[in-house]
């Protein structure tokens, strides 16, 4: 049964039906034509920090002797295979020098004779067929046919059986990143040797709904619950077709104009830390989004927003000098509201504003059954004055088969489990995974003085948990306070995890937590020290043998904070104030719970010349804050 577009996505299929692909024998076109030489020529001039260390590699690699790459050769060996024949291929389109394109074209052969292509036709193809398109004057006739002819048989052929009998998952599962990766780059392989390929209208068309089926399931606005990186990966995949197929169609199917891509760019932006690492929620390390990926959209979109999140991160790449306008000026965003509820993912961005010194903090609500995902519902990271103070774990190197065993190997990497992230274990144990196992952000607010956010993760845990709601409520500028609402049917141990980052002392009923400039100072307020509170530091360090044969170790290192006693019902308050580190740092803030009911708490806070009333409702879910000088208070 074929799967339902959306609207959207039907009127850019109906515009493909619609195209007649041309046969022409013209090259290079994919991402550029001939015509464009000239134009990108004098681009290099404009922005020779994103050229020039392109043509320096390939200079370093032409003073080498040539190496051998093989199928056999380790990840690293064959992503430097890649690597050097497309940028020694780009150069030879760009300056006709046939020294760029004899080492590339014995790069080409080399991948070309490979018994192995990778896991799927898709890894070696796309590169591959770059380096067809960009090497085209330096083949000759013989050289051309053997490229086509690896293509179609190793490539085309084996994927449009793969798309017939849908027999691969990634065909089936619009909601992970290798779909558009793989149909993505089997279509911008089906279009770069068209003329030579009989099916080509019927694959590639096969290929655009994949990818489209792929936007289609992207959050509302944006989102993607894979991630930061597999974002920049998945829908970086989608837009390297969407760019080949509006040069190909000449812009008559425009895969930009789906609404996703439309909207998606706000999900790099926000999600970047001010200190340019990233919410990296899921298997995602520190890193910000991907740089060209958004130029790309910012170019498409004329998006300002976006192009300022670009140019802190742009690299000397192919794509990035191809897609990034320097016509078009990057702005810091003004105007736009700094904190943001992704709905369609339930992850959240609570930020002080856009300068490095800013708060952030990320929520992660969403699905436990995400691809990439974590068992992490209701968890936070929080950065401050250009440090991280609160971290995710992030991803770990993955380890062959059982790191995707999601009936339990996968979350033995603690990294993955709820013990590695800012969140809660239940009688010691973790959350669950499953499609009735999921959380929902079921209230957001921002306001100029303060933002909200009501994690509901009562489903996440099983028999173990009635209830777990969580509020987190940043008073700005740099206040944090979250209370957590617990039940249980039975009397259990409740015990709330932080991930801190840098150095962490003991003070007289509060932490102190220093990571370079920054500092986190953190007190209990729920349970209460006299009535029993147990407090742990933990180190605990995981080690294993990954997928490429290394021997990996990691720390997850929290502080974690229970009731001595069980209790079925439980209630956590913590708050958490941001501030400069200072070696002689006095602590000058005063918090205090005034009144407490089954149905409410009140809390009030003095910090930096202000007093804040804070009412939380939990019967309706709202919270109040007041706020005053001292002096009137």
């Amino acid at each position: 049964m074929s799967e339902v577009l959306s609207p959207a996505s039907e009127e850019i299929l109906k515009a493909y039906r619609g195209w007649v692909v041309p046969r022409e024998e013209v090259h290079p076109r994919l991402f550029f034509s001939e015509g464009d030489v000239a134009g990108l020529l004098e681009k290099a001039e404009k922005v020779p920090w994103l050229f020039n260390p392109i043509v320096e590699r390939c200079e370093k690699v032409l003073k080498t002797p040539p190496l051998e790459f093989s199928d056999r050769s380790d990840y690293w060996g064959r992503s430097m295979a890649f690597r050097r024949l497309e940028e020694l291929s780009f150069i030879y389109a760009l300056t006709g020098e046939e020294r760029y394109a004899e080492r590339a074209k014995r790069i080409l052969f080399q991948i070309l004779g490979w018994e192995r292509w990778i896991r799927t036709p898709t890894y070696p193809s796309i590169s591959c067929v770059l380096a067809y398109d960009w090497l085209f004057k330096s083949l000759d006739g013989e050289e051309r046919r053997e490229v086509c002819r690896v293509l179609i048989d190793r490539a085309l052929k084996p994927f449009e059986r793969i798309l017939s009998e849908r027999s691969e998952w990634w065909t089936r599962d619009s909601r992970t990143n290798w779909r558009s990766v793989t149909h993505g780059q089997i279509g911008i392989t089906a279009l770069g040797i068209a003329e030579r390929y009989e099916n080509v209208k019927s694959l590639v068309e096969g290929c655009l709904r994949g990818v489209l089926a792929v936007l289609d399931a992207g959050g509302v606005d944006g989102g993607w619950d894979e991630g930061v990186g597999y974002w920049g990966y998945g829908i970086g995949e989608a837009v390297r077709f969407a760019e080949a197929l509006k040069r190909a169609s000449n812009s008559k199917v425009n895969v930009f104009n789906h609404p996703y891509l439309k909207v998606t760019g706000d999900f790099g932006l926000y999600l970047e830390t001010p200190d340019g690492g990233c919410f990296n929620f899921a298997d995602c390390g520190y890193r910000p989004p991907n740089p060209w990926l958004m130029a790309k959209l910012a170019a498409e979109q004329r998006n300002p927003y976006w192009q300022w999140c670009a140019e802190r991160n742009l690299k000397a790449d192919i794509h990035s000098f191809l897609w990034y306008d320097p016509e078009l000026k990057g702005e810091k965003p003004r105007g736009l509201a700094p904190s943001k509820h992704f709905r369609g993912i339930d992850v959240a961005v609570l930020r002080g504003g856009w300068d490095e010194k800013d708060v952030f903090l990320g929520f992660k609500s969403g699905l436990t059954t995400a691809h990439h995902g974590h068992l992490d519902i209701n968890s936070f990271m929080l950065s401050a004055f250009g440090r991280r103070l609160v971290q995710d774990l992030g991803v770990w190197s993955y380890a062959d088969h059982v790191f995707w065993d999601r009936s339990g190997p996968r979350w033995d990497f603690e990294a993955n489990a709820t013990v590695g992230h800012n969140t809660l274990l239940v009688d010691g144990e973790g959350q669950r995974y499953g499609s009735e196992h999921f959380g929902r952000i079921v209230r957001f607010v921002s306001t100029n003085l303060y933002d909200l956010i009501v994690g509901d993760g009562s489903r996440v845990y099983g028999e173990l948990l009635e209830r777990f709601l969580r509020y987190v409520i940043y008073l700005k500028p740099h206040l944090i306070l979250i209370l957590d609402d617990l039940e249980s049917r039975a009397r259990r141990r409740f015990e709330w995890l932080l991930h801190y980052v840098g150095a962490i002392e003991a003070k007289q009923g509060w932490f102190l937590i220093t990571n370079d400039v920054a500092s986190l100072d953190l007190q209990v307020l729920r349970p209460k020290e006299n009535e029993g509170l147990t407090v742990v530091k933990a180190e605990r360090l995981s080690t294993y043998i990954d997928q490429h044969g290394l021997k990996r170790s990691y720390m997850n290192k929290y502080l974690s904070f229970s009731p001595l006693h069980r209790f079925s019902t439980c209630r956590f308050m913590v708050l958490m104030y941001v501030h400069p580190a200072d070696p002689n740092y006095v602590k000058a803030w005063r918090v205090e719970a005034v009144e407490e009911a089954a149905d409410e708490a009140k809390i009030e806070i003095t910090a930096e010349g202000w007093r804040y009333h804070v009412s939380v409702n939990l019967a309706e879910r709202s919270v109040e804050v007041k706020r005053e000088t001292e002096q009137e208070g």
